[in-house]
């Protein structure tokens, strides 16, 4: 019998992934660096035991489905609603205050008014399942601050669409009259969807007695629905997770529904882990090699602006300020949807290919470097906790 080659490439990154994971844990390091770095070790500019990492991201990109679907079924309608202010003011706020301060910066090099835009979006984008995976590691989730920095993500997901026609208008491209009525119905369903499941009410689930006790059809018909709503979001110009997310949240209705974390909770961990894989393997190691005082420097700068930025705005909510630190360092990274900026900016001329590369690299430090800069801050709240001024 011969050897399929996919079988030692799958073998070799789920054991760097366990190995790298398990010395995380050892540091007490958050598992997701690990995750990066071994991407970066196994991908095309590391040992390339990994070279299609087109394929590797489509993998992952599953995992990330799966987790917002999960976080569906966690997160409360009501709690979500009731948080609108905070979700759509507080986002707002944000990228306003990122892309103008971008703007400034371009004033200062000269650049084109849609280089600036584009990079003030890029930065101002977190990524969801970063701040996912850190709100549960914390046990956040449920909290007031986990509401916050979610109700924020989500939002920012949102953001994504009036972005890419923002952009597509800058860079001369004729926007579709279509693409953008189905982007809007689909953001009108969501809150319709959101408004509906926010009034407590249960729904016995069709034919739930069948399936009760059969773990087959269990798994079948959940991922069916989860990946069924995304392609539905995805057709109508949203992203294939916001419509998993919108997917879970609709199965708080009906009461049949304990089964459904344990039967695909498996693989949403080891998709998971992929997905944080294939960012590492984005970064290519000798153009970091040569600018790596850039690259680091401004990665050092977006975090610390975007923890500035986000804490003052919550501040200004009335958030406390351990609870407005914490959230604010959780949303410090740039996020994944700031990849498909990027790559509106490189195709549309927008930034040059020098740009684009230090545009990849400062997202994926920033990525491995978020849940190290999280547990610093918590460490120091924790310390200010303490102090007796404070007791």
């Amino acid at each position: 019998m011969s050897l399929d080659p996919i079988m030692p490439v799958f073998v070799m990154t789920v054991t760097i992934l366990a190995l790298l994971g398990i010395t995380m844990k050892a540091f007490k390091q958050p598992l997701l660096v690990g995750y990066v770095l071994a991407g970066l070790l196994i991908g095309p500019f590391g040992l390339e035991f990994v070279t299609d990492t087109q394929t590797m991201t489509r993998i992952g990109g599953i995992g990330v489905i799966l987790l917002l679907f999960f976080i569906g079924i966690a997160v409360s309608p009501s709690d979500l609603r009731s948080n609108w202010k905070v979700a759509i003011g507080g986002t707002s706020l944000q990228i306003i205050c990122s892309t103008f301060a971008v703007i400034g910066i371009g004033e200062l090099f000269d650049w084109p008014i849609a280089r600036s835009v584009l990079l003030g979006f890029v930065i101002s984008m977190s990524s969801t399942a970063i701040v996912m995976k850190l709100l549960e590691d914390g046990n956040q989730l449920e909290t007031p601050l986990g509401q916050d920095t979610f109700s924020i993500t989500l939002v920012q997901d949102l953001a994504i669409v009036p972005m890419i026609l923002i952009l597509t208008a800058m860079a001369g491209e004729k926007i579709s009259g279509g693409t953008l009525t189905l982007q809007l119905l689909a953001g009108a369903a969501f809150v319709l969807v959101v408004s509906w499941l926010s009034k407590p009410r249960t729904i016995p689930l069709p034919f739930g007695h069948l399936i009760e006790k059969d773990h087959e059809l269990q798994v079948l018909l959940t991922v069916a629905f989860c990946f069924g709503v995304g392609l539905i979001s995805a057709l109508m110009g949203l992203s294939s997770a916001f419509g998993a997310f919108v997917a879970g949240i609709s199965l708080r209705v009906f009461k049949e529904v304990q089964w459904v974390e344990n039967s695909l909770s498996g693989f949403r961990i080891i998709l998971v882990a992929l997905f944080f894989a294939s960012v590492g393997m984005l970064l290519d190691i000798s153009f970091l090699q040569k600018h790596w005082i850039e690259v680091f420097s401004l990665s050092l700068i977006v975090i610390v602006a975007n923890t500035m930025i986000v804490t003052i705005i919550l501040l200004l909510f009335r958030r406390p300020w351990r609870h407005s630190l914490q959230a604010a360092a959780m949303l410090s990274q740039i996020g994944e949807f700031s990849f498909v900026l990027a790559a509106i900016g490189i195709s549309s001329g927008v930034i040059s290919d020098f740009a684009y590369k230090m545009t990849i690299s400062i997202i994926v430090i920033t990525l491995a470097a978020c849940p190290v800069w999280v547990a610093a801050v918590r460490w120091v709240c924790r310390i200010k906790n303490e102090t007796p001024s404070e007791a």
